[in-house]
């Protein structure tokens, strides 16, 4: 899960009602979202918005509060999120 420096998600619990992205549509992440969900007893309805922003465009998405959050399943390190993490303050 990527979120801003400042933001005030600090966990799990604190996104709901948030806006989050998993990426790309069909993509792994969003069955990784889904388990999450739930573990927890959300549904889709418990957020403010869930988006399925590509990868590529996935920065600019978080840096530009289009969304609050990122689902994100790849192996560390990885370009796209050292990317994101020099975006964004």
């Amino acid at each position: 899960i990527l979120v801003k420096a400042n933001s005030k998600i600090t966990s799990f619990d604190d996104l709901k009602h948030t806006k989050i992205s998993y990426g790309s549509v069909g993509s792994g992440t969003l069955a990784m979202l889904e388990a999450i969900m739930a573990s927890k007893n959300w549904k889709m309805s418990d957020f403010a918005d869930i988006l399925a922003i590509a990868p590529t465009e996935q920065a600019d998405a978080l840096c530009g509060e289009t969304v609050d959050a990122i689902f994100s399943s790849v192996a560390h390190p990885n370009g796209s999120v050292k990317e994101i993490v020099n975006m964004c303050d």
